[in-house]
């Protein structure tokens, strides 16, 4: 029997030499030519297989005490000259990741891997596999993240690499490898590309809705120097129109002045009148008494033609100052129309800030 406390390459060397030494012996004729003509030959030769299945037993064990230390699978392919692939081993441990528990549920086949392939995984794994085995120079890894289907019908994400053992033309005869859970690291990369995404979408937004924020308090400000020049010109006009009631009170006065005078002029002609007729009647002394009463007429006249010239000049002052108050209200009313289209606008900005401000908070609160 083999000594379990060799070295796993030593106990596998003296396999492989034993097992030449048969082929050997085989090939002269002579070895198996003994162990068929004697019975303790036979005996031997069952000793020998024991000890290759006890030695393959060891190295099975320590390839699943490994497998468990790294907490990854193992895996192996047979290449035929072709490139193709004879056959395939699975470890325990590969089983185990997938979520089977032996080699009935997941037989030592290239179908029970590929078939579980995800269908996007397909070409780039495969395309991969091809490429390193069929580069002689060996320069090409293989090594390659894919998604498998588990037991569960869930997808989980895998990592695969392995080392081509080529004869000495560099043509591929097996490859080893190891199979690596990756679904958690892959799915918190996913996840901060993904949270990466979401951030600089969020500050293009963010952008925008500043920009749109600036412009809308632009807007602002110009409504409201705007409403504030409006508010001065306001002013302006009330301040006019308040000048234009006093000149028009003023011409009123005047005029009243002017009437008053007409009055007195009116009684006084009459009073004239009457002396005159006072006067016609001394008919002998009428030519002095009717001469002064003519020239008190005349200087009446006068009066009332001054004064009737400046109640004319009072009236249309008047109407001028009432059309020039009657187009400074329409200016006033104008004004205060646009005013309050400014108001609205501040108001309808305001909003549109306040509802931006919002925005920007709950994209803040996403984060």
């Amino acid at each position: 029997m083999l000594d379990k406390n060799m070295g796993g390459a030593e106990g596998a060397q003296d396999v492989s030499s034993t097992i030449q030494e048969i082929v050997a012996g085989h090939e002269k004729n002579e070895l198996f030519a003994k162990l068929r003509g004697s019975e303790p030959y036979a005996a031997e030769l069952n000793a020998l297989i024991d000890c290759v299945n006890e030695e393959l037993e060891y190295q099975r064990f320590r390839l699943r005490t490994v497998n468990e230390a790294v907490k990854s699978g193992m895996w192996y392919m047979k290449i035929n000259p072709d490139f193709s692939i004879a056959y395939a081993i699975w470890s325990d441990e590969f089983r185990r990741m997938v979520g089977f528990r032996g080699e009935s549920d997941f037989p030592n086949t290239i179908e029970s891997w590929s078939s579980r392939l995800h269908p996007d995984d397909v070409e780039g794994t495969f395309s991969s596999f091809t490429a390193c085995i069929k580069d002689l120079s060996g320069h090409t890894p293989y090594d390659v993240d894919y998604r498998l289907k588990v037991h569960d019908g869930s997808y989980r994400w895998f990592h695969a690499s392995g080392n081509v053992v080529r004869d000495k033309s560099g043509h591929p005869e097996e490859i080893i490898g190891v199979f690596v859970d990756i679904d958690a690291d892959k799915k918190n990369k996913e996840e901060l590309e993904v949270n990466a995404q979401r951030k600089e979408k969020f500050y293009g937004e963010l952008e925008t809705m500043l920009s749109s924020l600036y412009e809308s308090i632009d807007a602002i400000t110009t409504s409201v120097s705007q409403t504030t020049e409006r508010t001065v010109e306001i002013a302006n006009v009330q301040e006019e129109i308040t000048q234009a009631a006093e000149d028009t009170r003023s011409q009123t006065e005047n005029t009243l002045k002017m009437s008053e005078l007409v009055m007195t002029i009116s009684k006084q002609t009459n009073l004239l009148a009457l002396n005159a007729s006072i006067e016609a009647a001394r008919a002998g002394e009428a030519g002095r008494g009717f001469s002064v009463v003519a020239e008190e007429v005349g200087k009446l006249a006068d009066s009332s033609r001054d004064a009737a010239s400046k109640i004319l000049e009072a009236l249309g002052s008047m109407e001028k100052a009432s059309t020039h108050i009657a187009e400074r209200i329409k200016s006033i009313n104008g004004l205060i129309e646009n005013q309050a289209a400014n108001m609205k606008e501040i108001s309808a900005s305001v909003e549109e800030a306040k509802a931006m401000s919002d925005n920007i908070e709950e994209l803040s609160k996403k984060l």
